[in-house]
């Protein structure tokens, strides 16, 4: 029997949540950021958790196995107001008992909040389940999502959405407690809602909205009563706080708006929380959710020493600010049983810092997270991309503090452009333009920073990459209670990471399925029972083999770019023509090399960034080939040779590094795309072609050779230059002998020995070819 049910957290279907994200398109800042925390198996995207779930399926893992705050918060609330109340901690995982649940004869209503929610379908899903089971009972909801929208939207914007999620009442203020209790004397004694403050609710097809006044609930005076919680409800995670809002006013946060003032808990009424916490029997583990739990810093000190003399034995984890931290505080820390903390660096340039008002600096982090690390705390770096002001300069400093720093884990999350927050108020300065994950400004936009975070992603060496979505900071120390050993943890995470990377760079239309070795590593990662790690079976696509990679072709790109010519014979006609070379047995190096000086011909330079069918499943793999008008054309086909060995060795990376350069330079400068291909079989250009247009924009010449070993050259230069350069690739074929470069050009059977083609030659610029591991010829 209750008055009132409390709804804890929904988490969405996480396949549905897909869909309805892709449908936003696949390039938006909302699914490229998801995109980042799942892989594809069997058909269906799973997440970290979700992958442990699915190869060991005798217990279910979740990233919220614990009693959800708002329960223990609002259930006590209610108690000490008199009324009585039930829960329902993780519908999406209850559905029969929240069924049974609703069906409680004397329920009045039920109660939902919006803390962790970000949009509203989380709710309009719970309204509709509540609706089609008890349609009668009065639906509440609060919390800073519902505040939050009542900030930023006018009126009729905020009916708008408030109809849609479908509930009968929303207390909107950034603390309800009161408000709630109000309602549900109201509600018992068919009392009025309008002398209510801080509400909005029905009234046949319009909201009445109340007076606003602020509502500040004492933390002192409304300490949780863990006793009216059954302690079998209990595991061994117990979620917390001391202290409400925060001291600070950064410039891309809404939070202190929206929570009031920084109020904390004396050192005594913790010391009653967590003596009230040892009391359960059984728990482990605390993640205290203060924003700064560490502010001020004296009072964190005694309140470790409290914990060490208490004795509690607490395995604990917070958040926690470098730029209040000393040698001291982390001993304290570690003797009182940190495990682990969340840093909020945001930034490792000292500039974004500045701009987004935090008072921390570079120096900060650089000095505390090796001393964190060192004392057996993880430290979790998160950051953002984006901000007003950055650049890719600022996003490579931000690289460089993961990598000397190393943070057992960091995660990069796309700038969110939220109207509530200080730096909104100043989008005119910053030339800022839209809002959510939808913006531009002076310095970067949305794309932008997706291929920034991306790059990240994939370069970062000496930090493990949080996959975020169901799996959270926290559960790093859920799977170690499990029985997961830590090193495994990690082993895991990194093994997933790459699963994530491989669907990344093949950048497929449709869903890039686990690969079979990919998916016998993590399901022998999965298993809690091994005994070690062991090496695994698929490519580990470390950072520092990305960084390589890119290393080798951003010179290369700086080398084509150098050795552009404005003489470039394709731009005088721009017509589809096709003409056959002839039969031929030629090997793949001679091929290239073909390609090769056809590219030269055109373009007027000696240096060709290619695509060429590498002989694995069709895979295309960009080549940089540099020539010189003196080399013998079998110096070309051992040049050709090198240069695949050369491009194979970064093979996972290419074609993504260089669909990264084109979208980071659009419009900065000249196209750097490969300008000719040569394919086994054209059904794989074709779908090249649609798979990723970015990547083939600049092609305007592919060499062929089918089944019938037949060569063709298929061009957009017109069907007089192609049939002209189909008949110098076949004397390149049928004749190569030992004369050199230029001189095959000129001499062509039937044709005149006047030059032809006007060539560039490569720049005097040796750390182009030093940068990628070549020797100028």
């Amino acid at each position: 029997m209750a008055d009132c049910l409390i709804v804890g957290f929904y988490d969405l279907d996480f396949g549905r949540n897909e869909q309805r994200v892709r449908r936003m398109g696949t390039d938006t800042g909302a699914y490229r950021d998801l995109a980042l925390s799942f892989v594809w198996h069997g058909g269906r995207p799973l997440r970290a958790l979700d992958v442990i779930n699915h190869f060991r399926p005798k217990e279910h893992l979740h990233n919220a196995d614990f009693i959800w705050p708002v329960i223990l918060v609002l259930g006590t609330s209610l108690h000490r107001r008199g009324h009585s109340f039930d829960y329902v901690n993780l519908p999406h995982l209850e559905r029969e008992a929240f069924r049974e649940k609703l069906m409680a004869p004397d329920l009045k209503a039920v109660a939902l909040t919006s803390t962790l929610y970000t949009e509203p379908q989380p709710l309009r899903e719970l309204v509709t389940f509540v609706r089609a089971h008890r349609r009668e009972v009065a639906i509440i909801i609060g919390g800073p999502y519902i505040a939050g929208q009542a900030k930023v939207l006018d009126k009729a914007a905020l009916e708008d959405q408030l109809c849609y999620i479908g509930a009968d009442i929303y207390v909107i203020s950034a603390e309800g407690e009161r408000a709630l209790g109000e309602v549900m004397a109201a509600l018992k004694s068919s009392g009025s809602l309008e002398s209510i403050d801080n509400l909005a609710f029905r009234k046949d097809q319009h909201f009445i909205f109340t007076a606003s006044s602020t509502e500040d609930n004492a933390l002192a005076d409304n300490l949780v009563d863990y006793g009216l919680i059954p302690r079998q409800s209990f595991g061994q995670f117990v979620t917390t706080r001391t202290a409400k809002s925060c001291p600070f006013c950064c410039a891309f946060c809404g939070f202190p708006e929206r929570a009031g003032d920084y109020t904390f808990l004396s050192i005594a009424d913790v010391q009653k929380e967590l003596d009230a916490i040892a009391a359960i029997g059984g728990v482990t583990t605390l993640t205290i959710v203060d924003d700064t739990f560490n502010v001020p810093k004296k009072r964190f000190k005694e309140l470790l020493r409290m914990m060490i003399r208490e004795r509690y034995g607490f395995r604990w984890n917070s958040f926690f600010r470098c730029d209040h931290a000393d040698e001291e505080t982390v001993d304290l820390m570690a003797a009182a049983g940190c495990e682990g903390v969340i840093l909020g660096v945001e930034s490792g340039s000292d500039e974004i810092l500045r701009l987004m008002k935090k008072t921390a600096r570079r120096a900060h982090y650089s000095k505390f997270i090796p001393r964190l690390e060192a004392a057996g705390i993880d430290c979790y770096a998160s950051l953002i991309v984006g901000f007003p002001g950055e650049t890719e300069a600022t996003v490579r400093e931000s690289i460089d503090l993961l990598e000397t720093a190393a943070p057992s884990y960091f995660r990069a999350q796309l700038w969110y452009c939220d109207p509530i927050t200080p730096v909104y108020r100043q989008r005119l300065a910053h030339g800022l333009r839209g809002e959510g994950f939808n913006w531009s400004h002076r310095t970067m936009n949305v794309s932008e920073a997706c291929e920034h975070i991306d790059r990240m992603f994939l370069s970062v060496e000496n930090s493990i990459w949080q996959p975020q979505a169901g799996f959270e900071f926290w559960s790093t120390f859920y799977l170690q209670r499990k029985g997961m050993r830590r090193e495994q943890v990690h082993a895991f995470m990194r093994s997933f990471n790459a699963a994530v990377k491989e669907k990344l760079l093949r950048r497929d239309d449709g869903p890039v399925q686990l690969s079979a070795a990919r998916a016998r590593d993590l399901a022998r990662l999965s298993n809690f029972d091994a005994d070690q790690v062991g090496p695994l079976e698929a490519p580990p696509l470390s950072g520092a083999q990305y960084v390589a990679a890119e290393h080798y072709w951003r010179g290369a790109l700086r080398g084509v770019a150098a050795a552009a010519s404005a003489a470039i014979l394709a731009a005088r006609e721009q017509a589809e023509a096709t003409a056959e070379i002839g039969e031929t047995a030629a090997s793949l190096d001679t091929m290239v090399a073909v390609l090769a000086l056809i590219d030269a011909c055109l373009n007027g330079s000696w240096q060709s960034l290619l695509l060429s069918y590498d002989g694995e499943g069709l895979e295309l793999l960009p080549l940089y080939v540099v020539a010189a008008p003196t080399m013998r054309f079998s110096e070309l086909i051992t040049r050709a040779s090198d240069v695949r060995d050369q491009s194979r060795s970064h093979r996972s990376f290419g074609l993504s590094i260089l669909h990264r350069e084109n979208r980071l330079l659009t419009g900065r400068g000249p196209a750097r795309g490969p300008t000719a291909a040569y394919v086994e079989d054209e059904a794989a250009w074709e779908a090249l072609r649609s798979h990723d247009p970015a990547i083939i924009a600049d092609v305007r010449v592919v060499l062929t050779r089918g089944r019938d070993k037949v060569a063709r050259l298929r061009t957009q230069v017109g069907a007089a230059l192609t049939m002209r350069l189909a008949a110098i690739a076949r004397g390149w074929l049928q004749n190569p002998d030992g004369r050199s470069l230029d001189e095959l050009i000129l001499n062509v059977p039937g044709q005149s020995r006047e030059p032809a083609f006007d060539f560039g030659y490569p720049p005097d610029d040796a750390d182009i070819d030093a940068d990628i591991g070549m020797v100028r010829p």
